[in-house]
């Protein structure tokens, strides 16, 4: 199995309502068929739900066959606690056999960006 991940745009906004999107690339590259799932973690003053403090969640990405690839895409908020540094996020992704046990885990980060938006300047 390999990952891929990447946040766009790199910046989130602190002390705003502001959201990125995190794109997890999953590919199915050793096994026949697996079903595939994954926690999405993020760092503190951070929410996978908008007007809340929800820090993880899953997504599932149902069956991969041999050698394709699903892409999916959550969106990270931020809000007016929201201060501006480096974040962590974390996906786990789990990959599932015909018994429906895990015969694969795979983790991996990602670095974000919060700063403080700056004024328009015309």
């Amino acid at each position: 199995m390999d990952l891929k991940l990447s946040i766009h745009p790199e910046i989130i906004f602190a002390y705003q309502q502001n959201h990125v999107d995190l794109k997890v690339e999953v590919h199915n590259t050793d096994r026949e068929f697996g079903w595939y799932e994954s926690d999405v973690i993020v760092g503190d003053k951070l929410s996978i739900f908008p007007t809340g403090n929800k820090r993880n969640g899953r997504m599932r990405f149902g069956t991969i066959n041999k050698g394709e690839m699903k892409k999916k895409s959550v969106k990270i908020y931020s809000n007016k606690y929201t201060p501006p540094k480096i974040y962590n996020c974390k996906v786990v992704v789990y990959s599932y056999d015909k018994n429906g046990v895990i015969d694969e885990r795979v983790e991996k980060s990602i670095v974000m960006r919060s700063e403080v938006q700056k004024p328009a300047v015309i």
